[in-house]
């Protein structure tokens, strides 16, 4: 499963969301028991880089947001969707690894 690393650090106006996204961290761990000895695991992923269209609008604002996001976290850049794709392979190789929500966010909620 997946969800927003941003339910750790909510919002204003964003209580239902924040609720909705935090029953799928609940639902991971009692699924995990539910199904055993299948394995349900969550990633939650922070900001993650992609490449819009580029008709897009507020292109150049969603710019200065990336910039203001990178400078701020540990890793010193922002997530790429191949790093994203490496906790979803962990979570898959790893056999003694359920119910946990992996949260990949390069240390965005630390600071």
């Amino acid at each position: 499963m997946t969800i927003g690393a941003g339910y750790q650090r909510p919002f204003p106006g964003w209580g239902f969301v924040l609720g909705g996204v935090a029953a799928v961290e609940t639902a991971t761990r009692g699924l995990a028991v539910d199904l055993k000895p299948l394995r349900v695991n969550t990633i939650s992923p922070g900001l993650v880089a992609t490449n819009p269209p580029p008709n897009t609008p507020g292109l150049a604002e969603r710019a200065k947001m990336l910039e203001s996001f990178r400078e701020k976290l540990l890793v010193g850049h922002i997530g790429t969707p191949d790093e994203v794709a490496e906790a979803y392979i962990f979570a898959m190789k790893c056999q003694y690894l359920t119910g946990q929500v992996i949260t990949v966010d390069g240390g965005g909620l630390l600071v």
